[in-house]
């Protein structure tokens, strides 16, 4: 979005305004189609259409015939956060664009304290809590939205996953979202205690001062875009390269007006809709099949029912006592039975249809490859295994990546709050006046899997390959010159950092050529003292032979010649 330069005050808020309504209305496309996705799996439906300002319940409880689809999310969502981003586990790794800046003194250790200070702060701050709902939100509405931003009282980095019913998004020419709009609702005591009487506008203030009226809820936008030109072009603004403003809609007044060096939120878009700012998620995916399993589970419920109190054909002088109890007694003149309606419902059938569409349902929700290390029948080994999850993670790829960008900014953002705040480790002497940028590897298991097909599986052939080459070179001579193509310290070197081996271990190259250097000297050192000790010995056994006289035609007369001796 482009906001024409120098607007203030009123005219701002009403530029705001429209921009919202534009977003609004994009949004509202796909408004439908997230309440059915979560009618369906959500165990909380959002009220996309509801007032800002009624005292309603934004929200309600959903009534279902089958809990299967919620239960496959909680699966889906539990399988995503305890594979890829949990606090049990070592999840991502710091690295540099610029790969020959790592080789210098004290890099990689800097690396890995920094990723000690960005665990320290993850654990001690509602991150953990966050990335769950971060995760529900992509999987339902195909995007999950993360405010990170600094609690400056406590230092905190504060995470907080936002309501898709309260997010609007833009992108920019690349297609990356770089504007987000939310617009919630807040108690006017609320309002004030968090941004201070001065800066609500006259009404508020009014609402404030009656002690009756406090409740009353108004409507605020908070507006994060970035600043650019007339001209669309990125542009800086009051030392800010992103925009923040609140505004308070009803009464078209700029609350406050501040800005970001970085953009502060993270969007995880689950699979990406071509020419669409939001993306879509499986249970928007899976609608379909839903449908089908809930029109079954109803079938399969009337049926089950149907045998349970099947319909009676009741003599005429029965009418009246239409009440017919379990294990009850009902006499009758011999001639007039009471019968049971036979209907032709086929239970075991409508039950196999029921679990088909279930595996449908399940396989949208990628289910099984979170529990398939469970339900392994047999032993497998570890390549197997490594295998089986390189080809369950390439079908996860696109939503992997997708992953990773967003857990990505989020690193970054809490990095650029760590530095700010002087949290982070001192950067060696190597990286204070280079340029390059930081980078992030993502090592939890779900990122390893995907990794693993590629990477490791890569070195583990290499693996095969030498092991085979040294087979024949015990018969072949000359094949043992095929090793000099292979550079053993980098292969080893690649093989370890793959499988996420800690930076302290795996040493440094100077450390290394110290140690090579150290070693070599006093190898060489070694084989002088032995060299001088066996020309003493042959010295001392050849003693009592040196005032022999020299033979005529002997070696030593030979020498004696050539040094001009007799």
């Amino acid at each position: 979005m482009v906001l024409k330069e120098n607007l203030s005050g009123r005219d701002k808020a009403e530029a705001l305004k429209r921009e919202l309504s534009a977003m609004e209305e994009e949004r509202h496309e796909m408004e439908a189609d997230w309440d059915t996705a979560q009618h369906f799996v959500s165990s909380v439906i959002l009220r996309f259409n509801a007032d800002e300002d009624d005292t309603g319940k934004a929200y309600e409880v959903p009534k279902r015939v089958t809990s299967d689809p919620a239960n496959f999310l909680e699966t889906l969502i539990s399988g995503i956060c305890g594979y890829s981003v949990n606090e049990n586990i070592l999840w991502f790794k710091l690295g540099l664009q610029d790969k020959k800046l790592e080789n210098r003194y004290g890099v990689k250790d800097w690396e890995e304290e920094g990723e000690g200070s960005l665990y320290a702060e993850f654990n001690r701050s509602n991150f953990y809590a966050q990335i769950p709902l971060f995760v529900e939100n992509a999987i339902l509405y195909g995007h999950g939205v993360m405010l990170i931003d600094e609690n400056i009282e406590d230092t905190k980095i504060r995470f907080s996953t936002m309501s898709a019913r309260e997010i609007y998004l833009d992108t920019n020419e690349y297609d990356e979202v770089d504007t987000v709009f939310r617009k919630f609702s807040m108690k006017a005591e609320d309002a004030v205690s968090y941004f201070g009487y001065e800066k609500m506008s006259g009404e508020v203030k009014a609402l404030w001062d009656n002690k009756e009226d406090r409740n009353k809820k108004i409507t605020i936008l908070h507006g994060v875009y970035r600043n650019k030109s007339s001209k669309g072009k990125a542009a800086q603004r009051d030392g800010f390269t992103y925009s923040s403003v609140f505004v308070d809609l009803r009464h078209d007044h700029i609350i406050k007006e501040s800005g970001y060096d970085t953009f502060p939120y993270a969007v995880f878009i689950w699979k990406k809709i071509s020419g669409k700012k939001y993306g879509i998620g499986p249970a928007l995916m899976a609608v379909n099949d839903i449908k089908l399993l809930f029109m079954a589970e109803e079938s399969r419920t009337e049926i089950a029912q149907m045998s349970a109190h099947p319909p009676l054909m009741v003599p005429d002088r029965l009418k009246g006592t239409e009440e017919l109890l379990p294990g009850g007694r009902y006499y009758y003149k011999e001639g007039l039975p009471i019968k049971s309606i036979e209907v032709g419902s086929n239970y075991p059938i409508t039950l196999e249809v029921t679990k088909e569409y279930i595996e449908r349902v399940k396989s949208w929700f990628h289910v099984d490859f979170f529990l398939m290390l469970q339900r392994q029948s047999r032993q497998m080994t570890a390549t197997e295994v490594l295998e089986l999850q390189g080809e369950k993670a390439a079908v996860l790829s696109v939503m992997i990546n997708n992953l990773n960008s967003a857990l990505q900014k989020i690193v970054h953002r809490s990095v650029d709050i760590l530095f700010r705040q002087r949290r982070m480790p001192p950067l060696p002497r190597a990286l204070q006046e280079s340029e390059t940028g930081l980078k992030v590897d993502f090592i939890g298991v779900l990122a390893q899997a995907q990794k693993k097909a590629h990477q490791t599986a890569g070195i583990m052939q290499g693996i095969q390959i030498i092991g085979a080459m040294a087979q024949m070179a015990r018969g072949i001579p000359q094949a043992s010159g095929a090793f000099d193509f292979v550079n053993f310290q980098e292969f080893l070197k690649r093989g370890l950092e793959s499988v996420g081996l800690s930076q302290k271990i795996i040493r440094e190259d100077d450390e290394v050529e110290e140690e090579r250097r150290a070693r070599a000297e006093a190898q060489a050192a070694m084989e002088e003292k032995q060299a001088a000790v066996l020309q003493q010995e042959m010295v001392t056994q050849n003693y009592d032979k040196l005032n022999e006289p020299v033979k005529k035609g002997s070696p030593m007369a030979a020498l004696a010649e050539m040094g001009g001796g007799v």
